[in-house]
């Protein structure tokens, strides 16, 4: 063929550019490629072919992904050269992943026990299983702690789960304790209606029902609640405000916003003489009859207050009433049967009177296995003292009477006549009392010598709190004694009382103090006695600690 025939027969120059062309051949019916082109299509091995004859080649050749971005390392390693430089053959999944994606992304239509599944593909499951499948599903079927520590970090801010385990590993029993809190807190008892309108309204929900039904859902997981707030019937709270988002960007202001304008004119408001509003009836709380079929509770606290009340606030809102006491009373033998019973009861800050404090330290003669009694921030007195002196002592040898161990009666209303009760129960030899707290009480410097008088017959106390009694002389050269004849106080506090112008009480205390062996706290703050005297009665404590610590070591 020749040479004219061979140009006429050549496609035009955007044929050839869509024609693949050689790396390394060059033929007459192409255009010759020029040495540039050569070297800038040809691969990092022919590269180094093409070196001259007594070049020394570097001992490993540079890598093709040196110097380049993240995008062009992925199209660098392409399997499949395509139009799309994003594009890459993927490899195919295995069936185990595959199976596994079905599972988890169905698991709410079809859920499947985790038993079901090999040990090595548990992990899998937990961590990718969202956390937002319903309680109802998930409560009966996930027991691996993995899933409800993320959904405990997924509900709820802060997650401290030592305080609900001590040995920090239950994350469901924390979850479902702070739910089952959360939803008690929340809950408004309905008013109470006729029968004929209760049997009447059949399709009305029953708010009482779904509540039973949800406590229902997580009460084989729950072993203690902390009610901080408790809502009385008929008072519908407001929701929490919102907080706001800080990391959203704010929206630029407009040239009306960026101008200051000048604040318009409000008339002062008329005074008016009759703002009070009248005193209302005050509306019973939860029934604690409810809590029943909760059979593992053994720590329970109620405090019958309110939090986030906002602009509702009214007096009546607050404290216990009567029928709360009596129901409260109906309730506390029963709850926690199959734990044997509650432990430890605390009803704080509740305004809980003599009345019907009498109501339910009565019913606590029930609880055979209670150990913790927490009544602080009451207004407890003289009756309420006396109750208590039949719960501490078992006169009669009673099977199954309470032991109690720890007591709180904190910034109550107790004077020298209930130091006297308290002190004879202390005084009998069934007392198991070991813990007392008094603080912030009225006993007086009669009363505080009386209770310290009595507590030198006792051998089973060991952590005694006084502090803001207005204890003074008196009572200081009992504590004295009491610090020489007791065998195994270790803590004692009685700050913040009227020991100033005593200038041998700290002299009696030191003492006191220098043939004690068990002794490891004597909290002396705002007593008025000399530093000296109090630096020597702190070595003697120091010299107690080093000798505990050397007999458990």
């Amino acid at each position: 063929m020749s040479a004219d025939a061979v140009s006429e027969s050549t496609p035009s120059t955007d044929a050839q550019s869509q024609v693949p062309r050689s790396n390394s051949v060059t033929t007459n019916d192409h255009p010759p490629i020029s040495e540039f082109e050569q070297d800038a299509t040809a691969t990092v091995p022919e590269l180094f072919e093409k070196q001259p004859t007594g070049t020394q080649l570097p001992q490993q050749p540079p890598s093709i992904s040196d110097g380049l971005t993240k995008k062009e390392r992925i199209a660098a390693n392409r399997r499949v050269i395509a139009e799309d430089p994003e594009w890459n053959l993927a490899p195919v999944k295995k069936l185990v992943e595959m199976c596994l994606d079905m599972v988890i992304n169905h698991f709410e239509k079809r859920p499947i026990r985790l038993e079901a599944f090999p040990k090595h593909h548990l992990p899998t499951v937990l961590a990718r299983l969202p956390t937002t499948l319903p309680l109802p599903l998930t409560a009966p079927l996930i027991s691996r702690q993995e899933y409800w520590h993320r959904k405990a970090r997924d509900t709820f801010a802060v997650c401290d789960v030592t305080s609900h385990d001590p040995e920090g590993k239950d994350w469901k029993r924390m979850f479902f304790e702070r739910w089952a809190e959360d939803l008690i807190e929340s809950y408004t008892p309905p008013a109470d209606r006729p029968p004929e309108t209760k049997e009447s309204d059949e399709k009305t929900s029953d708010p009482e029902t779904a509540f039973v039904k949800d406590l229902a859902l997580a009460s084989p997981y729950i072993h203690r609640l902390r009610i901080g707030q408790l809502v009385p019937q008929g008072l519908t709270l407001p929701p929490p405000p919102a907080l706001p988002d800080l990391l959203k960007p704010k929206p630029p202001a407009t040239a009306a916003q960026a101008t200051p304008q000048p604040a318009p004119f409000v008339a002062p408001p008329q005074p008016t003489f009759n703002i009070s509003p009248r005193p209302i009836p005050r509306a019973p709380h939860i029934d604690p009859g409810l809590l029943i079929p909760v059979p593992y509770l053994t720590d329970l606290t109620l405090t019958y207050s309110l939090r986030a009340i906002s602009t509702q606030y009214r007096k009546e809102y607050f404290g216990i009433t009567p029928l709360d006491a009596t129901r409260l009373a109906a309730a506390v033998p029963q709850l926690g049967s199959a734990a044997g019973g509650l432990r430890r009861l605390a009803i704080p800050r509740s305004g809980l009177n003599d009345e019907m404090g009498r109501v339910v330290i009565k019913a606590l003669l029930g609880c055979p296995n209670l150990k913790i009694l927490d009544l602080s921030h009451n207004q407890l007195s003289a009756p309420s003292a006396r109750a208590l002196a039949k719960l501490i002592t078992n006169v009669a040898q009673e099977a199954n009477h309470p032991a109690v161990t720890h007591l709180n009666l904190a910034n109550n209303r107790f004077t020298t006549a209930c130091a006297d009760s308290l002190g004879h129960a202390l005084a009998h030899p069934s007392s198991t009392l070991s813990h007392l707290d008094l603080t912030l009480n009225h006993l007086s410097d009669e009363g505080g010598c009386t209770l310290l008088t009595f507590l030198q017959k006792n051998t089973a106390l060991t952590d005694l709190n006084l502090a803001a009694n207005d204890l003074r002389t008196t009572s200081l050269e009992a504590l004295a004694q009491l610090l020489r004849t007791h065998p195994n106080m270790r803590s004692i506090d009685v700050s913040v009382n009227g020991f100033v112008g005593q200038d041998d009480g700290g002299r009696k205390l030191f003492e006191g103090l220098e043939g004690n062996k068990t002794m490891i706290r004597l909290e002396l703050r705002q007593s008025g006695l000399d530093d000296k005297w109090a630096a020597s009665i702190e070595a003697i404590l120091d010299r107690n600690r080093n000798g505990s610590l050397s007999a458990l070591g």
